[in-house]
């Protein structure tokens, strides 16, 4: 059920301390304010709405309510910190009064007390049977600059902005994955359009979680899969990652949809050889089941190849009809968009590791191919590959890993200062020198937490959260080596790549 509040009238009464009346009201992370000149031993009738909140959100809340008098000199504010509590089970609408005291500040003796009473009105309102629920959610992996999200008149970042909307706010979503124009540095041309304090508009889908679709729920769906299909769970998750940052919205030139980018064509191959059956590539069940049981097959198609993992992700990729299952294979010969996309799921990505499980991965989510994978013909090819993630992992340099020989600073000591408290040392570009790279801390407000690294050219690169692993690897075979390092913003990770220019 949910709830609609809104404040429906103030009344003005005690002694006057002026007409020009401000009220500020803010709970559950929503704030709201209103300007109006009333007289005293007046009742002014507003009916302005505060916003829909689920009826759970409102069993016991705090709220707080200010009321100024605004004056050129001397503004006389009073204020109260109470709670609303919506009972359920009594008729509606509900309504809350609350009384603020307002002193005059101006004068040194006998100073006048206005007394304001705000009476809040609780309704019900029933959306619930039309449309569902969702909330702004602001990752720095998809949206770094925005610290809250713009509410607009069409489906494109140049049009009128009614509104913005704070992190975590609560939506109503009326209609999804409305075609539009794609935002510089998004996955996606499909807005949402919501309503939002009785305003309706449209927000770029890559900003709001649905009910159900929160970025944690969309992560254990695909570990589950993953389980359930005999797949490794951390190869899953990079795979959804690098092709949509588990967005169920992503939408590319191409047509492809989803959180694991599905193609029109690789759907229906889905749905008739492959045992799916996704009759909407938007819902993430759908979409998850489907991507990975597509994976799968290609599991089993190069199983027994030289460098399969590679061959794998090519074929996601490329196609399979483009990579073949024997002879020669170099990854080298394909275009700089699959040889970036391979690198991407090799490498860690929002804290998941990749590469060292490579050398377990066949023998475990196949049985044949476990069998197969052992074979003294294949075992060369297997120790080639053992090899090759070796060199790409950071077992051959200097290596950062946090609680292991490294602890970051504490916050408050990194308040007013930035604080050193780590650096790497080692060749990176094969000159026979040692470069070093310095890792300092800073806090500048609680909660907020910046890595900064001073590199030998003395720039400095500053990235969101602690530090949580830091190496160099030489991931190209060029002999010059890339900087990597993870950081925790939230409570997910990221992973940042260097290479020798950025340094």
């Amino acid at each position: 059920m949910e709830i609609k509040l809104k404040i429906k009238s103030i009344t003005y009464t005690g002694k006057s301390v002026g007409r020009d009346i401000r009220v500020e009201i803010e709970m559950l992370g929503e704030s709201l304010g209103v300007d109006k000149r009333i007289k005293p031993g007046s009742t002014v009738e507003l009916e302005k709405e505060l916003g829909i909140f689920l009826s759970d959100q409102l069993l016991d809340t705090p709220i707080q309510i200010e009321v100024t008098e605004k004056d050129f000199l001397f503004s006389d504010r009073g204020k109260t910190s109470q709670t609303l509590k919506i009972d359920s089970s009594k008729p509606f609408p509900q309504t809350f009064e609350y009384q603020i005291q307002v002193q005059e500040r101006r004068m040194f003796f006998w100073r006048r007390v206005a007394i304001f009473t705000i009476v809040i009105e609780a309704d019900k309102t029933e959306l619930s049977q039309d449309y569902t629920h969702g909330k702004i959610a602001l990752y720095s992996d998809i949206a770094p600059e925005l610290d809250s999200a713009n509410l607009r008149a069409e489906q494109n970042d140049s049009s009128k902005i009614f509104t913005t909307i704070s992190n975590q706010a609560d939506i109503v979503v009326l209609k999804t994955a409305v075609q539009g124009n794609v935002p510089k540095g998004f996955l996606s041309d499909l807005w949402h359009e919501v309503l939002y304090r009785d305003v309706k508009g449209f927000i770029h889908s890559s900003l709001i979680e649905i009910s159900g679709q929160e970025r944690e729920k969309i992560t254990e769906l695909i570990r589950s899969k993953a389980r359930e299909l005999g797949i490794d769970e951390k190869l899953a998750l990079n795979l959804a990652y690098c092709e949509s940052k588990w967005l169920p919205f992503a939408h590319s030139i191409t047509n492809n949809k989803g959180i694991y980018q599905l193609g029109e064509k690789t759907i229906i191959d889905i749905n008739q050889k492959y045992g799916g059956s996704i009759l909407d590539p938007w819902n993430p069940e759908q979409n998850v089941d489907g991507g990975l049981r597509y994976f799968r097959y290609l599991i089993e198609r190069y199983s027994s190849s030289n460098n399969p993992i590679v061959r794998i992700l090519t074929a996601w990729n490329a196609g399979p009809a483009r990579v073949p299952t024997e002879g020669p294979f170099d990854l080298g010969d394909y275009v700089l968009q699959v040889r970036d996309f391979v690198r991407c799921v090799l490498e860690e990505k929002r804290g998941e590791k990749t590469l060292k499980l490579l050398l377990w991965l066949l023998p475990w989510i196949i049985t044949i191919g476990s069998l197969l994978f052992f074979t003294s013909d294949t075992f060369d090819e297997w120790h080639s590959d053992r090899k090759e993630a070796a060199k790409l992992s950071n077992q051959e340099i200097t290596h950062l890993h946090a609680d292991k020989n490294f602890v970051a600073p504490s916050p408050l000591d990194a308040r007013e200062y930035e604080v050193p408290f780590a650096y790497l040392q080692t060749d990176i570009d094969g000159d026979d020198e040692l470069e070093k790279i310095e890792f300092v801390f800073y806090s500048p407000e609680p909660f907020f937490y910046y890595t900064n690294i001073n590199t030998p050219s003395g720039r400095k690169i500053v990235l969101d959260g602690e530090l949580r692993e830091a190496y160099f690897a030489d991931l190209d075979g060029d002999r010059i080596k890339e900087l990597i390092v993870q950081t925790a913003p939230g409570h997910l990770s990221e992973t940042n790549i260097f290479s020798f220019n950025d340094l």
